[in-house]
């Protein structure tokens, strides 16, 4: 059975000549496959799909991640990347959220900027793994659909919304437009 592997594993006609990323918007294609620890000409048999999706699922742009063979000579990687809707501003750095307001990764430069920041949360009011959200986090996202929702597309070309979390006042929103700052409190926006 040792033999019967090692010649699969190492046959030059299961190499692989076309590797297929998809879903990758962020990330780059070389990027994905270096993080997966595949390239071309590997045996496809040698690769061990558990351990490639692991190590894509390391990555913090990568939410999602599955890896296949199709044979004699092709492998293919599907990815799901993270979406961030806002960025958290804390006292060490800035911090990416998704939809689910869970933290995926510290932002650093090449990250997007356009997008909503949340000020004056702290780490305790973020989700240790994964949801259910935090009170005030889960209001600082819901200010932020309520102003997406109420904001034209036209006004994409505008900077994004600042939301600033007062754990007395409750919430204002630094719109960037003629509306400047609209102090919303709390509840009911």
């Amino acid at each position: 059975f040792v033999l019967i592997h090692d010649i699969a594993t190492q046959c030059r006609s299961l190499a692989a000549r076309r590797i297929t990323v998809v879903g990758n918007r962020q990330l780059d294609e070389m990027t994905v496959m270096r993080q997966a620890g595949i390239h071309p000409g590997i045996n496809i048999l040698s690769v061990r799909l558990g351990i490639c999706r692991d190590r894509l699922l390391a990555h913090p742009w990568i939410a999602e991640a599955a890896v296949g063979r199709q044979f004699p000579d092709r492998l293919e990687i599907r990815i799901l990347e993270h979406q961030p809707v806002a960025m958290v501003e804390m006292a060490d750095g800035r911090l990416l959220i998704d939809a689910a307001g869970r933290p995926f990764k510290r932002w650093q430069e090449g990250d997007p900027e356009r997008i909503p920041v949340i000020r004056g949360l702290a780490y305790a009011d973020l989700p240790a793994l994964s949801p259910p959200e935090t009170p005030l986090l889960a209001e600082a996202l819901e200010v932020l659909r309520c102003w997406q929702a109420a904001v034209p597309a036209a006004a994409a070309d505008r900077p994004p919304p600042v939301i600033v979390v007062d754990r007395d006042a409750g919430f204002a929103l630094e719109t960037g437009s003629y509306l400047g700052t609209v102090v919303l409190g709390s509840g009911h926006y």
